[in-house]
């Protein structure tokens, strides 16, 4: 008998918009469906000059990670590196990622992800509002 394997949401979060929707809807799902999130920070505006401009939305993603974690939820932090295709498609593949969630208050993540959605095996939500999902 097959015992299934944890099941594992990525959510691709870009660290200069504050539309944490995603990452809610994220952990609730982890909540019921038992699963792992995984976070990945993401700085879509790469090429701006303001260094600063997202710390505090790194601060406020580091404290939910950590409030979800004392909750037992299992939730990992990663800092992208590389481009936004490579890090997600590389982290889809490693941590066999059954689902990506993101906001889509977030036009830049919204018009990423629709266009890495033909690499992607995984099923994407887009979450408009709090309690608002959109399968695509």
């Amino acid at each position: 008998m097959n015992v299934p394997s944890q099941r594992n949401i990525l959510v691709p979060f870009n660290i200069r918009c504050n539309d944490f929707n995603g990452v809610y809807h994220a952990l609730a799902l982890a909540e019921r469906m038992q699963a792992k999130v995984i976070i990945l920070a993401i700085d879509l505006n790469e090429k701006r000059a303001d260094s600063h401009s997202g710390s505090w939305v790194q601060e406020a993603l580091r404290d939910l990670v950590q409030s979800a974690c004392q909750q037992g939820l299992p939730v990992s932090y990663h800092i992208a590196q590389d481009g936004v295709e490579k890090e997600i498609t590389g982290l889809i593949a490693a941590e066999n990622i059954d689902l990506v969630v993101f906001g889509a208050g977030d036009k830049l993540m919204a018009d990423a992800m629709q266009g890495l959605r033909p690499k992607i095996g995984a099923q994407l939500i887009t979450v408009r509002e709090k309690e608002t999902a959109h399968f695509v």
